[in-house]
Parts: structure tokens; sequence; C-alpha cells
């Protein structure tokens, strides 16, 4: 992965918990539909940033990505549909750091700019399984 790729999250897991369920499929076409192509895979949080020799382990361990909300903030649903979609801002080629966190910021935003309508496409994809509107039955 490279700063401003997009992964959608077909797994979210919390080390030491059980995995929280994503609609990945109705997430990745959402984000398809913005023209942006994501890679799909389990996304992992943890309680502190993940550098160097823990991020190989990590992603040798199966982690597409790696972050420190989403598996918390997924608590929150209270078994509401959830799908979860993340910017990189950090690779093993651009190691987080004062210095690269202005450029790798700015070229995360934009991706994440690129990517806004996904949410309401995901969540009109969603109301219609559910017969809901997006305002009565929000995913998110």
């Amino acid at each position: 992965l490279a700063v401003g790729d997009v992964v959608v999250a077909s797994e979210l897991r919390c080390l030491g918990a059980p995995p929280h369920p994503v609609e990945t499929e109705r997430m990745r076409r959402a984000v398809e539909m913005q023209g942006i192509r994501a890679r799909v895979g389990c996304l992992l949080s943890v309680d502190h940033v993940v550098r160097g020799l823990e991020r190989e382990a990590l992603f040798a361990e199966g982690a597409a990505a790696v972050d420190m909300e989403s598996a918390w903030l997924a608590e929150a649903t209270e078994g509401r549909s959830l799908g979860v979609v993340r910017v990189v801002l950090d690779a093993p080629s651009a190691e987080l750091h004062p210095l690269s966190i202005l450029q790798n910021g700015w070229r995360a935003l934009a991706s994440l700019r690129r990517l806004a309508p996904a949410f309401e496409v995901w969540a009109s994809l969603a109301s219609h399984r559910t017969g809901g509107t997006p305002s009565s039955r929000a995913p998110y």
C-alpha cells in the first residue's frame, strides 16, 4: 500500500477480541462507483502507532491495514450495518513523522475527499436492503 490508497475492510479486528462484521461488498461497490480502486482486506485496530518490524509482522498475520479507531467505534453501531473504509496515511515506504505528515496528509485528504460520495451511495444501498431510508436507517 502507498499513501492515499483506499482500503475497504473485509473484516474488522482488534487483538484479543472477536472480529466485528462489516459490509464489504456493498462498500466496495460504492467506492468503485466513484471511480476509485480499493484494496479489500482485513483491518486491524491497535492502541498505538505501528512502525517497522511490528507493521511487517501484523501484515504477515493477514492485516491489510492498521488503524487506531475502527474496532472501538464499531462497538457503537449496536447491530446496525457497518462499512469501513480507510485511506492510507503512512506506509512502509513513508513512515509517519512530523515532516511527512504534511505531504502525506494532503495526499490522503485528497483521496478521502474523492471517497466521500461513496458513503451516501453505500447508505442508499444499505437502506434498499433493509427497506428504510438513508436518514432513518443510517448505518454509520
